[in-house]
């Protein structure tokens, strides 16, 4: 299995600040422009929101954001979705049923599904130009929550469904085209506001294609570049919408992935005892040390659990 990992944020640099700036300064420039050519369908989804009370706490930037999503989507998957017949996504989607209901036999039950994923799911045919219809929407959501790999996306995008239903088909249309068209304007800008992060995608994908055939990640290591940008996208715009709660909040959880320790899992010494684990900044350049030490100085515990560091503010 090769070591290559398909992003980087420091591109080349010493770290990670000039990807933040160039991740800055694309967002400003995406909401902008995602506002002039969806603006109007995300003020329509808002007034039918309201008018149900639901999802009153989402702002019309995260609107903005999902019908990006369903273009990108579309754009991505809708032919697989299509030439997908609907009797493979309900074996899938029941097959992770079980394996929500028998913890005990994930494993099994993923090896399994990681077969069928890649059999089922994975077409090759020639690309077709799939019409702007909510069938072929809903077509593509099962599609995608049959991966077990887009399930919060689909939860999201599933709202749109409801929408489009109160809608005509004209409308319907043009809401699909113009998400689909601001999808490939998206895809053209992020490659090149933030493609040197992520050029290690199509040779992390290349080595590990074969690796991951028949596995139930399968999908995930090969999503494609703009799905990265849209992650990203996706994150610094949330980060911007919950700031203001985030500060107000008195007691605060920090949640960080332990790929970002310098020293392997035998190399750190984290003290360990028994209930929490507590970094000893063992290595000054190690991400988990700095930001530690940050919050230290800020009054803030630190409990390391299994996949990432949770901080706890002292009350």
């Amino acid at each position: 299995m090769s070591s290559l990992l398909p992003y980087s944020l420091n591109a080349e640099q010493q770290n990670s600040d000039s990807f933040y700036l160039d991740l800055e300064c694309f967002t400003d420039l995406m909401i902008l422009k995602a506002d002039a050519c969806l603006g109007r369908f995300t003020e329509d989804y808002y007034i039918h929101n309201q008018r149900l009370n639901k999802r009153i706490d989402s702002s019309r930037h995260e609107y903005l954001l999902e019908l990006l999503m369903i273009g990108i989507f579309w754009t991505n998957y809708s032919t697989k979705a299509i030439k997908t017949n609907r009797f493979s996504t309900i074996i899938l989607t029941e097959l992770y049923k079980l394996r929500k209901r028998y913890p005990s036999q994930k494993s099994r039950i993923d090896k399994i599904r990681g077969i069928l994923a890649y059999q089922l799911l994975e077409q090759r045919n020639q690309a077709l130009e799939i019409e702007y219809t909510d069938k072929n929407f809903y077509r593509l959501l099962n599609w995608l929550h049959s991966t077990d790999e887009f399930n919060e996306e689909v939860k999201k995008m599933k709202s749109w469904l409801e929408f489009f239903k109160t809608k005509n088909n004209s409308y319907i249309w043009q809401i699909l085209n113009s998400s689909c068209y601001f999808a490939e304007r998206f895809s053209s800008d992020g490659k090149n506001a933030l493609g040197k992060y992520t050029t290690n995608i199509e040779c992390f994908q290349a080595i590990n294609k074969i690796n991951y055939q028949n596995k139930e990640d399968y999908f995930l290591v090969n999503r494609k570049e703009n799905e990265y940008h849209l992650n990203m996208f996706g994150a610094e715009l949330l980060n911007r919408e919950l700031k203001s709660g985030f500060l107000q909040t008195k007691k605060k959880v920090l949640l960080l992935p332990t790929c970002m320790r310098k020293e392997p899992a035998s190399g750190c010494k984290v003290k360990d005892d028994g209930i929490e684990k507590k970094c000893t900044y063992c290595n000054s350049n190690c991400n988990i040390g700095k930001i530690a030490a940050q919050m230290k100085l800020q009054s803030v515990r630190y409990l390391y659990y299994s996949s990432f560091i949770r901080f706890h503010q002292v009350p």
